[in-house]
């Protein structure tokens, strides 16, 4: 997904840093809700992809996202723009 929120996440909350972690933490809660009702594995494995990294798909029994899945995840992502610096292409 996006490993480095995670770490910068742990880094505020290490250094004391509580406006900082708060707003990291708002930020996972809407990668959260952006991946809500979607197959979990399927969007998860889709999220590197996003970013320009080469993954595979889902295997069974989980499987990929269908077409419209995938526009989907794109446009919850799309409508949050602190998702997008940290979901963009490497």
């Amino acid at each position: 997904m996006a490993p480095e929120l995670f770490v910068a996440l742990y880094r505020a909350h290490r250094q004391h840093h509580s406006e900082r972690a708060l707003e990291l933490h708002y930020t996972i809660v809407r990668l959260q809700l952006a991946l809500s009702g979607l197959p979990l594995i399927a969007a998860t494995t889709s999220l590197p992809r996003m970013r320009g990294l080469g993954t595979t798909t889902s295997h069974t029994p989980m499987g990929a996202l269908t077409d419209d899945q995938e526009s989907e995840l794109h446009r919850r992502v799309g409508a949050e723009p602190p998702l997008q610096s940290w979901l963009a292409p490497i």
